[in-house]
């Protein structure tokens, strides 16, 4: 409202505005009334101006769009009056705490507050303690001053309500109205009481007419009486009833008084009942209680420790559904409580005295400490009740960096992540924090190490002796598991790795083959699992000649005879070897070496798969054959010697050659099939 009458200073269409909100004001203002028994069947609109003493300024009820209104029944004011000194003032008691500003019908006299609402200042038209005395003749129009706190004395001479009616003095003075209603018997019922008039102006009194209504308008005479008072019970809940009592003078003068007005609903006797069992829930040092009565009624609970009193706790709003929180408690101690509430007429009602417990004293549990990398950690954790905590941590106990958990709101799951922190350093951290009830949390002192930078420990070479070629078996380990990779290289030669992609601490690879007689430098590496390399290198790692002989094996000899009417044998001898070498055949008639006269011409092609065809073989004849291959560094193998009688008759040589290489090499036999 206040910002709404803000924007209403000078516009044009200010008026429309206003109006609207007049209208609105004055509906609200009818539903208050009825509350407070006070009534405004037809709002009277202020006119004129008050003038600001100090500065010559006015407070303005006509233009502005001002719309402060009262009324002959209740003369409560309602609405805002336009000061170019002050702004908007409020006379109801929207925008205004201290109001609303009254009058007395019968004296005519003004008072209550009204507020600034720019400042938060008033006008006061109390007597006390400044001495207003602005009133309201019978004719409408105001006289006096009131006092404003920011400018001083306002005079209101210059204001009027026309059509306001005020009680006269021949007329009834003083009506009061009071429902005594028994609601338990369902009997309602209104009594009016009243004083005599002040002055009779000479008349002869008759007698004083009771008239009813049910919209402050029109009424209807109920009953005639000579008393000062008037029981009516033909009433009933749920309706408002306006009265006004008529001095009769036997002149036929007719004074009437100002009009009251009631809802008859009358007075309980008994308490209301106490609906189904309470809900408790016990916390460590608080305690919510809910109940159910079947008639509003006020909310306390009262607890004492044995015989003691220990505290009494609630509302006066009156409720159906009960709720109370108890707080200021010690955990984990039994406790007795009692429901206690009060409903609209004074009737108490109280449950059972119960026992219950707090809870136990809140606490850290289940602190986690998970994903760690080089710099980074994250921390979990649960606290018994609803808390926010922080964290700190540091290099030691004394701690000195704290951070706030992740949640912005109060939970039982908790958790904080620790980032920007050092590689491979131990920090300890605790855990503080304040639940919902105030309850302080403390954990225990908790540490972690962030991981360290994977690095190359304690490497190891071996040479391997069982391969042709020289190799090297490399052995080494790391201190976080890693994955395994070695490139090696002689100088000026190629680039070779082998890896492994396991992650793992202790790590072992076999290079190939190397070359002889050379200077290799060879690179050790490995990634972690966030991807962080360690990286070693092995230089001038010289390997030797090559002295070892290369191995025969499955060495085969087969004969073919010659053509029709040739006498003489072909032999076929074929054999493998583990690295590249020459092929040879030494052969002769007989045992032992001695025997081994001759021999095939040496292919100097350097293979693993040799066969030789020897020719001129003499049939009938028990020959030696021996297979000589030599590697590249000329290391010379020879196998075992193989005898063969050519008495028999043999295949072609092709087939010979087939089924030689066959037996020798499975593999190759399958070339021809």
């Amino acid at each position: 409202m206040i910002s709404t009458m803000k924007n209403f200073k000078i516009s044009k269409n200010s008026t429309v505005i206003f109006s609207i909100i007049a209208v609105v004001i004055t509906s609200m203002v009818v539903s208050m009334l009825y509350m407070n028994k006070k009534a405004d069947a037809t709002a009277i609109d202020l006119e004129g101006r008050a003038q600001i003493l100090n500065t010559n300024g006015y407070l303005n009820f006509t233009d502005y769009s001002a719309n402060v209104t009262t009324s002959s029944i209740g003369c409560q004011f309602d609405g805002y009056a336009w000061s170019s000194d002050i702004g908007w003032v409020a006379f109801g008691s929207t925008d205004n705490p201290d109001g609303p500003v009254t009058c007395n019908l019968t004296t005519g006299i003004l008072s209550g507050k009204a507020r600034v609402i720019n400042d938060g200042s008033i006008i006061d038209f109390n007597s006390a303690p400044y001495d207003s005395n602005v009133r309201i003749l019978s004719s409408g129009n105001f006289i006096g001053y009131a006092w404003s706190t920011a400018l001083g004395w306002v005079n209101f001479t210059g204001v009027s309500a026309p059509g306001i009616s005020l009680v006269p003095p021949n007329a009834p003075q003083n009506v009061r109205i009071y429902d005594t209603s028994d609601r338990d018997l369902a009997e309602y019922s209104v009594t009016l009481r009243w004083q005599a008039p002040t002055s009779l102006d000479g008349e002869a009194f008759e007698s004083y007419l009771v008239e009813r209504g049910t919209n402050g308008i029109t009424f209807v005479q109920v009953a005639s009486t000579s008393s000062l008072g008037y029981l009516d019970t033909a009433v009933s809940t749920g309706t408002t009833y306006y009265y006004r009592i008529k001095a009769k003078y036997t002149s036929g003068t007719i004074a009437s008084s100002e009009i009251v007005f009631q809802n008859p609903t009358g007075r309980f006797t008994t308490p209301p009942n106490l609906e189904g069992t309470p809900v408790i829930e016990a916390k460590p040092s608080s305690v919510d209680f809910s109940w159910r009565t079947d008639r509003e009624a006020s909310s306390y609970v009262r607890i004492t420790q044995g015989n003691t009193f220990v505290s009494e706790q609630g509302h006066a709003s009156l409720e159906k559904a009960h709720e109370v929180s108890v707080t200021g408690l010690k955990p984990g101690i039994n406790y007795n409580y009692q429901l206690i509430w009060l409903d609209q007429d004074g009737n108490e009602g109280k449950s059972n005295i119960e026992e219950f417990k707090t809870a136990d004293a809140p606490y850290i549990s289940e602190v986690n400490i998970s994903n760690i990398t080089l710099s980074s950690a994250l921390i979990t954790w649960k606290s018994t009740s609803v808390a926010q905590t922080n964290l700190y941590y540091g290099k030691d106990t004394t701690y000195g960096t704290s951070i706030a958990e992740s949640s912005t709101s109060g939970t039982t799951s908790h958790s904080a992540f620790l980032d920007n922190l050092e590689t491979g350093t131990t920090y300890h951290f605790k855990i503080r924090g304040t639940d919902t009830e105030d309850n302080d949390l403390v954990s225990d002192d908790y540490s972690f190490s962030t991981l360290p930078l994977p690095l190359i420990l304690n490497v190891t070479t071996q040479p391997i002796t069982d391969r042709p070629a020289q190799a090297l078996k490399i052995n080494w380990t790391t201190n976080v598991p890693t994955s395994s990779t070695i490139t090696y290289a002689s100088a000026g030669g190629k680039s070779s790795e082998v890896s492994k992609s396991e992650l793992s601490i202790a790590h072992e690879l076999e290079t190939g083959p190397l070359e002889d007689n050379a200077t290799y430098t060879f690179t050790i590496s490995g990634r972690d699992q966030f991807g962080n390399e360690a990286v070693s290198t092995l230089s001038g790692i010289n390997t030797k000649n090559d002295t070892r002989p290369p191995v025969i094996s499955n060495f085969i000899v087969e004969t073919e005879t010659g053509e029709q009417g040739d006498d003489s044998i072909k032999v076929i001898a074929s054999w493998g070897t583990d690295e590249p070498s020459t092929s040879k055949v030494e052969f002769g008639v007989g045992a032992g070496d001695a025997n081994l006269t001759q021999s095939s011409q040496e292919s100097t092609a350097l293979d693993t798969s040799h066969v030789v065809v020897v020719s001129g073989i003499e049939p009938s004849q028990a020959y030696q054959f021996r297979a000589i291959s030599k590697d590249a560094s000329g290391n010379i193998a020879k196998s075992t010697s193989q005898i063969l009688v050519t008495n028999q008759k043999t295949q072609s040589i092709f087939d010979l050659i087939t089924s030689s290489l066959s037996k020798a090499f499975g593999w190759m036999g399958k070339l021809f099939q």
